[in-house]
């Protein structure tokens, strides 16, 4: 089985854990090309997503976080933004540097430890159910988590920062925490 085959196979068969997919903008990597590079793609449903990626077959598909009237617009600004999901994006290269590695192996393991960490303690300790989170590989340095439910995309700019700053611990001292600095 050749690689396009393989790849044609996998889209075929990949659970495809999406929603809302007629409100969202869908990208695509085609190989041997830089980052998403076919863009202002929308699919009515699952079915006619899945019959795009066997005909593409690309190297790599993205979904946008957020929901539009008309996702497919080519112009920013007639997309008609209607709302986002909350969703957070862990790199390898955000860890601090004693954290970091010559090893990509070794800093994926790393990242995996705070999503983790986020999934099974820091978001439910937000009262956001585990149930509602959805991670996949970013395919690159780390991992997206995404949280399903209308009453997270309905969150003010303001709520979405306070949510962010309680997630990366700003204005946390670790000597008073922690008992060390």
């Amino acid at each position: 089985m050749n690689l396009d085959n393989l790849v044609k196979h996998y889209y075929l068969n990949a659970p495809l854990v999406m929603s809302d997919y007629p409100r969202r903008e869908f990208a695509f990597q085609h190989w041997n090309q830089p980052g998403p590079n076919a863009r202002d793609r929308s699919f009515g449903s699952e079915d006619e997503l899945r019959e795009a990626l066997k005909i593409l077959s690309p190297k790599a598909v993205y979904a946008s976080n957020a929901l539009y009237l008309d996702p497919a617009n080519r112009d920013k600004n007639k997309k008609d933004l209607k709302s986002t999901d909350l969703a957070f994006d862990l790199d390898f290269t955000d860890l601090p540097l004693e954290r970091k590695s010559d090893d990509f192996w070794s800093n994926i393991e790393e990242i995996a430890k705070d999503t983790a960490l986020l999934v099974e303690e820091t978001l439910p300790s937000l009262g956001i159910s585990k149930e509602c989170l959805l991670v996949t590989f970013s395919g690159g340095k780390g991992f997206h988590v995404r949280v399903n439910g209308e009453e997270y995309r309905s969150l003010t700019k303001n709520q979405r920062r306070q949510i962010q700053e309680y997630v990366v611990g700003k204005d946390l001292s670790p000597i008073f925490t922690f008992g060390y600095s």
